[in-house]
């Protein structure tokens, strides 16, 4: 993935010497890496926060239940 990058960042570098828009090339590349590198991490999320769908018995957190040498879970 880094090396990927970096040829990239060769390849604008290289491509902003010989152009006359210098910094429009740069842009669209550094652009569309973190563009791929956004949408990679909301896949990853996504598929992160997978196993609690779906699920109804969670045990929800009863405020009225003591816990502790007194309560002992009542």
């Amino acid at each position: 993935m880094l090396t990927l990058a970096n040829n990239l960042m060769l390849l604008a570098e290289n491509a902003a010497e010989t152009s006359e828009h210098s910094l429009v090339m740069p842009l669209i590349i550094g652009g569309s890496i973190m563009l791929t590198f956004l949408i990679l991490l909301l896949i990853t999320a996504s598929f992160s926060n997978n196993h609690t769908m779906g699920k109804e018995d969670i045990e929800l957190i009863d405020p009225n239940r003591q816990v502790g040498s007194l309560g002992a879970g009542r």
